[in-house]
């Protein structure tokens, strides 16, 4: 038994060394992220002309939201660095501070006396955790700041050492000038006092002790939490900095759903990456671990785990900080338990041998994933099966950022006002500013200016609108975000806008006026002429070649060049035979091809390396359903809503299938899920209409005529509003929804207070993206029958996830559960006032 404890320790050393190994692997990788320029842009500028105290980079002069004022000292280090040191030295910054943080946990825990069991295998969970924000960003080297604080407090707690103070006033000023995270500090220190002052009350209140509730550590701390919030005002942006990082938080919180980070950490995807599973062990071990150790564990630590948890899943971006906080205080209390089934089982004759053994297994199994994992991220396998865009190695990355494209706007000298996608603006501050300005960038928005951005490119505000607003001479997009899809697409159907740059990241159109004619004579490309070629790539690195042949066929899939594409995906997996995405892409150009069988065997060589895609089972779910292979549809179809329950038309199809196998009580169920996911979704809505009229063929009326029929019968009487209507709801029901929009028009124009015709109207204007004529639409029904409940509901979803504005949704649904409390929305509309009441709480 000695042997076999010997054997766990080194185990445990070799995990360890391992887990640390992992650490090093995992934080060496290519500059990638999009707000890294940014930073070094605004510290270029600081470090040419001095602190910034307005938006520069932005040609539309709107505001500046306040978060980007904290930062100013990490874009002025992280400029300092690349000037002295490039893009390797800024990797390397990247490496350091991911190391630091975890050999200063690691370090702690051995020193505070938990076993080198415990630490490696917490450690090896937090780090798969927090490997989320391994990025170059402010947020990095604040969580590392919060580490430091925590530990340096606790000393500082049982030392009361004046060089120890200095330490907490100097992380303190360093935090509050490098990111905004900075008033966690006062929840820490609120986590050590508030435990001293609940143990005090217990005494007063329950043991009828006579004691001071501020004893002298109590005042200690208490003084110290003063001073904290004291030194977060030293700022060059003073009172404004402290200030609006709350602003933002109270401010901007809707907004910030529609941003993947602030999104919530269990928010369903299209298939689970790495750090949400181990997420989930995580969060369920601390549960387990805190639960066994209820009696003997520190309220401080209560606080801390339950307060960053509450973090971490309200948003993803925050898991990194429950991870590390979770290194920091689990190790000690995990050994608690180990030390109580080693007490249990030592007088037993097999269990201890049993246990050991059992130890020793998982540590090596730990060794051996730990390793493997190590192995898939040097060669970059875990970054494609993640679909991440890190690549393993120094330098900067080639196809986060369009390098090439902004080189070509500099040497073709396109000047004017250009349109930039959101993500993309903190590079082209980097690249072409002072020369040029850009139109939005990723860091210094507001809230407005942002849902401006959305409608834009949403398709809710006329971009013709936009180019006059603004005078726009060219649009630079990057092609692999999904928001640029509709844009692009528009402007490559526009004979007004000449596509004049195209590679694997980025394209660029610019406007077909004399000024630009020299430009457009030298660079126009046709892509139906294939003026491209579509065998050589501008991409450098071999590791991103089958990203983008495969970035480039997406482009070519969303001009209608399917061909094109389905060569391009070809490449991809030839490149890459795991690029299941690739091959998802490959599936969906057959089936629009009509290829079903060749279709089928792409989706089933994505499902084969990643069974959890949910936009493969669903692919393939539909090409089940065209070729009549129904069963088998729906199959896939309920795989992709176990993957991604809010998974856009899933559920409607689903509801299809059940409909037609006349099982209208599943039809409905899944109905209705759709439109709680897709509000005002006509085609649902319809379907609901439909299945009620089958369950209860009794009470159909004339509405349900055929469209033959309610067309002869117009043409004897062309202008009855009501036979035009019913014309409307039959082609409703036929989900011809085109020519049940002209049948409502002219309903309307025939009778401008036919409410039911001005409601479906404003469906139709709602499904097609037009939300600003849904809106006029549902406000003059309103205006003619203030008791029409429908109306009100989807004014408030309208107000809820288009305008942002959560004061005006509130309004319309408690008109609607006014109106109509027993409707089968109402409990949707309470739940989604249940949300907005605590985000406006949190």
């Amino acid at each position: 038994m000695i042997k076999n404890f010997n054997l766990i320790s080194y185990a445990a050393f070799f995990l360890a060394i391992s887990v640390f190994i992992l650490i090093v692997a995992l934080s060496v990788f290519k500059i990638v992220d999009f707000d890294t320029m940014h930073k070094l842009a605004s510290g270029r500028l600081i470090f040419e002309s001095g602190i910034v105290r307005d938006c520069p980079f932005n040609y539309t002069k709107e505001d500046c939201q306040p978060m980007f004022m904290v930062q100013w000292l990490f874009h002025f280090l992280a400029f300092t660095i690349y000037y002295i040191a490039g893009w390797d030295g800024l990797v390397l910054t990247q490496s350091l501070i991911i190391i630091s943080l975890f050999l200063i946990i690691f370090i702690y825990n051995i020193q505070s006396g938990a076993s080198l069991t415990s630490s490696s295998v917490i450690l090896l969970a937090s780090v798969l955790v927090a490997m989320e924000r391994f990025m170059l960003r402010a947020d990095l080297l604040a969580i590392l700041l919060a580490v430091l604080f925590f530990i340096v407090l606790k000393n500082y707690q049982n030392n009361n050492k004046n060089y120890l103070l200095a330490g907490l006033i100097l992380i303190q000023i360093s935090w509050a000038n490098i990111h905004g995270s900075f008033p966690i500090a006062f929840f820490i220190i609120l986590s050590f006092l508030a435990p001293n002052i609940l143990e005090k009350l217990w005494q007063i209140i329950y043991l009828k002790k006579q004691v001071s509730v501020f004893d002298k550590n109590t005042k200690k701390i208490a003084i110290l939490f003063l001073i904290l919030v004291l030194v977060s005002f030293i700022n060059p942006y003073g009172y404004h900095s402290f200030i609006g990082v709350f602003s933002f938080l109270i401010g901007y919180g809707p907004i910030l759903r529609n941003i993947k980070e602030f999104m919530p950490t269990f928010q369903p995807t299209n298939f689970e990456y790495l750090t949400v599973k181990v997420f989930k062990i995580l969060f369920s071990a601390t549960l387990l671990i805190t639960a066994f150790n209820f009696k003997k564990i520190k309220l401080r630590d209560l606080f801390l785990l339950i307060g960053f948890l509450y973090l971490a899943i309200t948003s993803i971006r925050n898991i990194a900080l429950f991870a590390v906080f979770a290194a920091l205080i689990l190790p000690a209390y995990l050994d608690n338990i180990f030390l109580f089934i080693k007490n249990k089982t030592e007088n037993k004759k097999l269990w201890p041998v049993f246990y050991k053994n059992a130890l020793l297994l998982i540590m090596i199994i730990f060794i051996i994933y730990t390793n493997w994992m190590t192995y898939q991220t040097v060669t970059n396998r875990f970054y494609y099966q993640e679909q991440l865009l890190r690549r393993f190695g120094f330098g900067v990355s080639e196809i986060t950022y369009p390098h090439n494209a902004a080189n070509f706007i500099k040497q073709s000298n396109i000047s004017g006002n250009m349109f930039n996608n959101f993500s993309l603006g903190g590079f082209l501050h980097w690249k072409l500013f002072p020369e040029r300005k850009t139109f939005i960038d990723n860091h210094t928005w507001t809230k407005e200016w942002y849902s401006y951005y959305l409608q834009i490119i949403n398709g809710s505000v006329p971009i013709n609108d936009v180019i006059d607003r603004y005078d726009i001479n060219y649009f630079i997009l990057t092609h692999f975000t999904e928001d640029t899809h509709l844009l692009s697409r528009a402007l490559y159907s526009d004979p007004h806008w000449i596509l004049v740059y195209f590679d694997e990241v980025a394209v660029i159109f610019i406007k077909a006026k004399p000024d630009n004619m020299d430009i457009i004579s030298r660079f126009a490309i046709n892509l139906e002429e294939k003026e491209y070629n579509p065998d050589t790539l501008t991409l450098k690195n071999p590791a991103n070649f089958s990203w983008g042949y495969a970035s480039r066929g997406i482009f070519l899939a969303n001009k209608g060049l399917i061909d094109q594409a389905l060569y391009q995906y070809k490449k991809a997996v030839e490149v890459n035979p795991r690029n299941y995405s690739a091959y998802n892409n490959m599936g969906l150009a057959n089936y629009n091809l009509e290829n079903y069988l060749i279709a089928e065997e792409a989706y089933l060589s994505s499902l084969k390396i990643r069974p959890d895609f949910a936009h493969t089972n669903y692919n393939l779910a539909m090409l089940y359903h065209k070729i009549g292979r129904e069963d088998d549809a729906l199959k896939k179809y309920k795989k992709t809503l176990k993957i991604n329950p809010n998974y856009r038309l899933a559920n409607y199809h689903v509801g299809g299938i059940y409909e037609k196998k006349e099982n209208f009580s599943k039809a409905g169920t899944y109905y209705e899920r759709e439109l709680r996911i897709n509000p005002g979704f006509t085609a649902a809505e319809n379907a609901l209409t439909r299945i009620k009229s089958k369950r209860f063929p009794g009470r159909q009326d004339a509405s349900l005529e055929s469209t033959d029929a309610l067309i002869k019968r117009i043409e004897n009487d062309p202008d009855n509003p009501d036979l035009n209507f019913r014309l409307g709801v039959a082609y409703g029901l036929e989900e011809n929804h085109d020519m049940a929009f002209e049948q409502f028009k002219k309903t309307v124009e025939l009778d401008p207070d036919h409410t039911l015709a001005r409601f479906n109207l404003a469906n139709i204007y709602s499904m097609k993206g037009m939300h600003e004529n849904a809106k006029n639409e549902y406000l003059a029904v309103i205006e003619v029958d203030p008791d029409f409940a429908g109306a009100y509901l989807n004014l408030g979803v309208f107000y809820r996830y288009y305008e942002k504005n959560n004061e005006k949704a509130l309004e319309n649904w408690q008109k609607f559960l006014e109106l109509a409390p027993d409707d089968p929305q109402a409990n949707n509309v309470k739940q989604e006032i249940a949300i907005i009441v605590r985000e406006e709480i949190n």
